[in-house]
């Protein structure tokens, strides 16, 4: 809601009520934008708010859409398929073959299923070329192993309508600076030797900082990118 008088919803509909200030959010993501390197392009988790689909689908951002509830969603408030990153652990083949023809920006695969689904799919629906991008994972549930990644670049290399834009690398929330620099060492170092071991050229690392948040500061968060500036000059 834009430049609403926040007391007179209060007293309109009582409490408890969420009310989203679709203006701080775009300022938010403006800020964002002014911080990071240029070449950075921001995704959007709907998970973190649904509600704020239709405010934002104008904006420059990707979306991350994680089920098929979210994808239905993004249907329902016509957000444009080639703004989707379709995610998410527990996607079926029917799933996969959705966002396929639905031709999102980018299907990311979790796991090899995931991979033999998306192959299952290319060979029994209408071709087109679909950008996908491969999680790995630190180590805990989500993502491939280093070998599993390895493995589906092989099984996806054949497939000249698939395209693999890149690693997704993505660990947790709450991290210091410290720790994401390692992260980002790592991923890079890693992505190099995939590229030169396996012969194949992507142009995205997709990655989650999972900056802190201070949760119960006093401060105005909404105005705090110190964590932020940091992380960008890394």
């Amino acid at each position: 809601m834009n430049k609403t008088n926040y007391k007179e919803l209060v007293e309109k509909y009582g409490t408890p009520l969420y009310i989203f200030d679709s203006s701080e959010a775009k300022e938010r993501i403006n800020g964002i934008k002014e911080i990071l390197p240029k070449n950075t392009k921001l995704c959007y988790a709907i998970k973190a708010n649904a509600f704020l689909v239709n405010e934002l689908k104008n904006e420059n951002l990707m979306f991350e859409v994680c089920s098929p509830g979210e994808l239905s969603i993004c249907e329902e408030k016509q957000l444009l398929p080639k703004k989707i990153v379709f995610s998410g652990v527990c996607k079926t083949l029917e799933d996969i073959k959705r966002a396929y023809n639905l031709k999102v920006n980018t299907i990311t695969l979790e796991s090899l299923l995931h991979c033999e689904y998306l192959i299952k799919t290319v060979k029994s629906e209408k071709e087109h070329t679909q950008d996908v991008i491969i999680r790995l994972s630190n180590g805990n549930q989500f993502g491939m192993s280093k070998e599993d990644v390895y493995e589906c670049v092989k099984l996806l290399k054949p497939y000249s309508n698939i395209n693999i834009r890149g690693i997704h690398f993505f660990t947790g929330t709450q991290k210091k600076i410290k720790k994401i620099t390692e992260e980002i060492t790592f991923i890079e170092d890693f992505c190099d030797k995939l590229q030169s071991d396996t012969g194949i050229i992507f142009s995205s690392i997709e990655y989650g900082p999972g900056l802190s948040y201070e949760y119960f500061s006093e401060k105005d968060q909404n105005r705090n990118f110190i964590e932020l500036e940091q992380f960008s000059s890394l």
